[in-house]
C-alpha cells in the first residue's frame, strides 16, 4: 500500500448566490484587502465580518475566528495595535496554512466592510438592508479605541540541541515561540482554535547522528504530520502489509517505508530540498522520539497559556498521543511475555537436586540497590473514581456511581458488591460513609458493607458533600458533612445529628481539623473556629480579601493566604489556633495561587508577580521571609511532602524536586516523564514507605528521598496511576480512573556482592 497525502495549496472557490456587479465587485475587493487576493474567493457573510472587526476596533476581542460557510476553511484576525493580521487555514484533522498573520490596517478594513455592505443594501429589501445600513454607519463612525500591547512571546527550547548518542537512530530539537495566554481562566467553554497551532519556531532533528534543519515557521503543522506518519505505521504494523506513505506541509517531507520484514525506513526533507534516510528502523525508535516531541510541545503551548487546555484542537492532539504511545508500548511488549508469578518458577527451581559447588567463605550482604515490582492481580471496576478508593487494612474499597466494591488486597478477588445511584463514599477511621445526590448517609462497615446506620442531609446540586472525621479524646466519634452554607456533624455510631453550624457564606466552605478545633474558611473572608463536640464557635476571623485557599496550621498558628487567585497582590495572616488573635499580616509579593504549604519552621506559599512564578518560605512566629526560589510546581497543583529537612514537589509536568526548608535551595531534581507520556494523574502525592518515596507521574517511580536517585526502574504499569497506595509489605497498588487496578509485590532477586 502507498500513499502520497500532499495536501492541496487552497480549496476550490465554492458557487456565490447571484448578486449586482456592484457588489460583486465590492467582495472582490474586499478579498484583496483581507486576503491579497483579487479573485473572487469565499469569505464569511459580509455582516459577521463588520461585527468581528467592530469587536476589535473597540478592543472588546483581541483574536476572532470567523468559519467559512461552503469550505472547511477558517479566516482569524489577531488585532495588534491598529493592525490585524489575517490568517487563513483549513479546519481539516490535519490543517493546511494558505495565509500566516497578513498585516492589514484596521482603518483599512473598516472602510472595505461598509462599502460592501453598502453594495450589498442596493440588492436588499426590508429588515435585512436597515441591518447592512446600520451596521455601515456604525463602521463609517467608529474610531480605534487603544489596547494594551501583546505580552512578548515565551521562547521556550527543548529536545536535543546537540547530536546525542551514537546508538540513538532519530531525536528531535526544537525553539519555539509561544503566544502568553491572554484569556481569562474563570471561562468554561471549550473551542477548537486551529490558529493557536500556528506558533513560530525552528525544528531540527538527528538522524543517525546528522542534523537536519526541517522547518522555520509553524512547526506544529510538521509535527502533525509525523504524528499521522506515526499512526499510519502502527496500522500497517498490525495489518502485517507493507506501506509507504509520504506527507507535506510547504518543503517540509516526512516518508516512512515499511517493508514485509517489518524494517522501517524513515525519510526527512527540510529547508534544503535534500531528504535524509534513516533505514532498518524498529517501531519504537521510529514513533516514541515523534510522540516525545510532540508532547513536549504540548506541555510548553499549556505552560505558556493555561487556557489552551480547553483548546479542543490541543485535547485532540494530546489524545492522539496518548493513544499511539499505548499502541507503541503494547506492540512492543508484544515482542515476548512476562511472568505474573515469578515465585511459583523460583520455588520449582529451589526444589530442583542442587548441583555439588565448592564451598567458600560467606560473603557479607550488600545494601540493596535497585527494587523490582512484579504484578500480582490486576481487576476491572466500571466508574472507578479515585477519590473514592481506599485501602483499609487487608482490603481495598472502591465507590462508584452505581455501586461499592470490597476487593481482597492479597489475590484481588471481590468480597463484597452494595448496589447504590448516584453515591460518592470516604473513609471516617474504620467506618465507610456513602453519600448520595438526594442528601441519603449511610454509614457501613467494611467487612461486609452492609449499613448499620443511616441519616438524611440537606441536598446539594452538583458536586457530592465533603465529609471529614471528627473525634478525639472526649469527643464522640463524628463526621462532619458541608450542606450548603452549613456543617452538619453526625454521629458515627447512630447516624444521629450532633450539632449544625451555619456560616455566612453561600458556598465554598474549607474545613480543617486540629485537635478539638474545627476551622472553616469562606471565600468571603471569614475563618471561623469551632468546638468539635459541641458545635459552640469559638472565634471568627474576617478579612477584607477573599480567603480562596485552604488555612494551614503549623504548632498553634493558623495560616491563611487572602486576595482572589489571579489578582494581582495577595496578603498573609497569621492567627493564634486557640484564640483568633492575630500575629501579623504580611502582604505577599504578589498573588497567591495555591493553598501555603506548612512545614516545621512555618510555610511556603506560590505567588505570581509580574507573570513571573515564584515560591516564597515565611516563618510562622515572626514576620520574616526565609527564602524567595523559582516555583517547583507549587502554583500548578504539585503535590508536596515533607521529608524530614526537605520540601518534595511533585508537580504535573511530570518533574520532582526536592526543597531545603532552611534554604530553598533545590537538593536534587529528576524529570520522571517518559517518552511520548502526557498522563497526568489526578492525584500527585507522593509516598513514603520503608525509607524510599513512591511518586506518581505516567507510572510510579520509587526513588531515595535524600538524594532522589532511583531504587529499580520503578513499575512496568500500563495504569496512568490516579491512585497509588502501598502497605507495610512493601505491596504498591494503583488505580486508573478509566477502571482498572493492579496490585505489584517487590521481587526477590539476587545481587553479585564482591568480597
Amino acid at each position: 500500500m502507498t500513499l502520497n497525502l500532499d495536501l492541496p495549496a487552497r480549496a476550490a472557490t465554492p458557487s456565490l448566490p447571484p448578486s449586482s456587479p456592484k457588489a460583486i465587485d465590492a467582495r472582490r475587493r474586499l478579498s484583496a484587502v483581507l486576503l491579497g487576493a483579487e479573485a473572487e474567493a469565499e469569505l464569511p457573510p459580509v455582516t459577521d465580518l463588520a461585527g468581528a472587526c467592530l469587536l476589535l476596533a473597540r478592543g472588546v476581542e483581541r483574536k476572532v475566528l470567523l468559519p467559512l460557510a461552503e469550505s472547511a476553511r477558517e479566516i482569524a484576525l489577531v488585532r495588534s495595535g491598529e493592525r490585524l493580521g489575517v490568517s487563513e487555514y483549513s479546519t481539516d484533522s490535519v490543517p493546511e496554512l494558505f495565509c500566516l498573520e497578513r498585516p492589514v490596517t484596521l482603518r483599512r478594513m473598516l472602510d472595505a466592510c461598509r462599502k460592501a455592505l453598502l453594495a450589498e443594501a442596493e440588492d436588499l429589501e426590508g429588515a435585512r438592508r436597515e441591518i447592512h445600513l446600520q451596521l455601515a454607519e456604525q463602521l463609517g463612525t467608529e474610531g480605534i479605541a487603544p489596547v494594551d500591547s501583546l505580552p512578548s512571546a515565551l521562547r521556550h527550547r527543548g529536545g536535543d540541541a546537540t547530536a546525542p548518542e551514537d546508538e540513538v537512530a532519530l531525536s528531535f530539537g526544537y525553539e519555539v515561540k509561544l503566544p502568553r495566554g491572554q484569556e481569562a481562566l474563570s471561562k468554561r467553554s471549550a473551542r477548537a482554535d486551529i490558529h493557536a497551532l500556528f506558533f513560530q519556531g525552528t525544528l531540527w532533528a538527528y538522524v543517525r547522528g546528522r542534523r537536519v534543519p526541517l522547518v522555520q515557521g509553524p512547526v506544529l503543522l510538521a509535527v502533525q504530520r509525523l504524528i499521522v506518519a506515526v499512526r499510519v505505521l502502527v496500522d500497517a504494523w498490525d495489518s502485517g502489509r507493507p506501506t509507504h506513505v509520504r506527507l507535506r506541509s510547504g518543503r517540509f517531507q516526512v516518508a516512512v517505508r515499511l517493508d514485509a520484514d517489518r524494517q522501517i525506513a524513515l525519510s526527512l526533507t527540510g529547508e534544503s530540498g535534500e531528504p535524509v534516510t534513516a533505514p532498518a528502523l524498529q517501531l519504537s525508535e521510529t514513533a516514541e522520539p515523534i510522540l516525545r516531541l510532540a508532547n513536549d510541545l504540548v506541555r510548553a503551548m499549556i505552560a505558556a497559556d493555561r487556557a489552551q487546555g480547553r483548546n479542543l484542537r490541543v485535547r485532540a492532539l494530546r489524545d492522539e498521543v496518548r493513544e499511539l504511545r499505548r499502541a507503541v508500548r503494547e506492540r512492543e511488549n508484544a515482542r515476548g511475555f512476562v511472568n505474573h508469578d515469578p515465585e511459583r518458577v523460583r520455588h520449582i527451581v529451589d526444589a530442583l537436586p542442587a548441583q555439588p559447588v565448592r564451598e567458600a567463605t560467606p560473603s557479607p550482604v550488600a545494601h540493596v540497590r535497585a527494587l523490582r515490582f512484579g504484578e500480582r492481580w490486576r481487576v476491572a471496576v466500571d466508574g472507578l473514581d479515585a477519590a473514592s478508593t481506599f485501602l483499609c487494612g487487608d482490603r481495598i474499597v472502591m465507590a462508584t456511581a452505581r455501586h461499592t466494591v470490597s476487593i481482597g488486597r492479597e489475590r484481588g478477588e471481590v468480597l463484597w458488591v452494595r448496589a447504590g445511584v448516584d453515591t460518592s463514599a470516604f473513609m471516617a477511621g474504620t467506618t465507610l460513609v456513602r453519600t448520595s445526590s438526594d442528601g441519603r448517609v449511610e454509614f457501613c462497615d467494611v467487612s461486609d458493607g452492609e449499613p448499620f446506620a443511616t441519616a438524611r442531609v440537606d441536598a446539594r446540586a452538583g458536586a457530592p458533600q465533603p465529609g471529614m472525621l471528627l473525634g478525639g479524646p472526649g469527643v464522640p466519634p463524628m463526621v462532619a458533612l458541608v450542606e450548603g452554607q452549613r456543617v452538619v456533624a453526625l454521629d458515627l455510631r447512630t447516624g444521629q445529628p450532633r450539632w449544625r453550624f451555619t456560616s455566612r457564606s453561600a458556598s465554598g466552605l474549607q474545613l480543617v481539623k486540629v485537635g478539638r478545633v474545627l476551622l472553616l474558611s469562606s471565600p468571603e473572608g471569614t475563618l471561623h473556629a469551632v468546638d468539635t463536640s459541641t458545635g459552640d464557635e469559638l472565634w471568627c476571623y474576617a478579612t477584607k480579601e477573599r480567603l480562596a485557599t485552604k488555612p494551614v496550621v503549623v504548632g498553634d498558628r493558623v495560616v491563611v493566604a487572602a486576595g482572589a487567585l489571579g489578582a494581582r497582590h495577595g496578603s498573609l495572616h497569621v492567627v493564634d489556633l486557640y484564640s483568633g488573635k492575630a500575629h501579623f499580616t504580611t502582604q505577599l509579593d504578589g498573588a497567591p495561587l495555591a493553598s501555603p504549604v506548612p512545614d516545621k519552621h512555618g510555610i511556603a506559599v506560590a505567588v505570581s508577580r509580574d507573570g513571573v512564578r515564584r515560591a516564597i518560605a515565611y516563618r510562622s512566629d515572626r514576620e520574616h521571609v526565609r527564602w524567595d526560589v523559582a516555583d517547583p510546581g507549587l502554583g500548578s497543583g504539585a503535590a508536596t511532602l515533607v521529608v524530614d529537612d526537605l520540601l518534595v514537589c511533585n508537580s504535573p509536568d511530570g518533574r520532582v524536586s526536592a526543597l531545603e526548608l532552611e534554604t530553598g535551595h533545590t537538593r536534587w531534581s529528576a524529570s520522571l516523564s517518559e517518552a511520548g507520556a502526557d498522563e497526568v494523574p489526578r492525584r500527585l502525592e507522593p509516598v513514603l514507605r520503608g525509607g524510599a518515596l513512591f511518586v506518581p507521574s505516567s507510572t510510579v517511580h520509587v526513588l531515595r528521598p535524600h538524594d532522589g536517585s532511583r531504587i529499580g526502574d520503578g513499575l512496568r504499569c500500563e495504569l496512568v496511576p490516579d491512585w497509588i497506595r502501598v502497605d507495610e509489605r512493601g505491596w504498591v497498588f494503583v488505580a486508573e480512573e478509566s477502571g482498572h487496578v493492579n496490585a505489584h509485590a517487590p521481587v526477590p532477586h539476587l545481587e553479585l556482592v564482591r568480597g
